[in-house]
């Protein structure tokens, strides 16, 4: 097996292909989590907009909507939807506690937080139930 980040596995594939090697491969399973509540809505645009996401493979991609026209909602539902682990980058302390609010809120997760004076790291915890590592 060999590792490679993710935007070159096209590129590592049909390089060993050439190369004349047998190449499988292996369906990606991560680890589930439980979504205790899944309680975002979205419209009909944004529901198109995870659909298209969702049919591509769940890979990568980006979601073009005008600000405030529901962003931090599309990827809300999509982690309700995988139930996979995720972190999510922010770059203010003030947009790093409005996903943790929206996450226990509309999923009823307890998100751990890295920064602004929290040094709360979960792997894959939901509420005060952890569900492995």
């Amino acid at each position: 097996m060999i590792r490679f980040p993710v935007f070159l596995r096209d590129t590592v594939r049909e390089l060993l292909v050439k190369s004349g090697y047998k190449v499988v491969d292996l369906p990606w399973s991560p680890r589930q989590i439980q979504v205790p509540k899944d309680e975002v809505k979205l419209l009909p645009f944004q529901e198109r907009a995870l659909d298209a996401w969702l049919k591509a493979g769940k890979r990568g991609g980006t979601i073009v909507v005008p600000t405030g026209g529901g962003k931090t909602f599309i990827a809300l539902k999509a982690l309700a939807t995988v139930k996979v682990p995720a972190i999510i980058l922010v770059i203010t302390e003030e947009l790093m506690n409005q996903w943790y609010e929206r996450i226990m809120k509309y999923l009823g997760i307890r998100a751990g937080r890295l920064g602004g004076g929290f040094d709360d790291i979960r792997g894959g915890y939901c509420g005060d139930l952890q569900l492995g590592s």
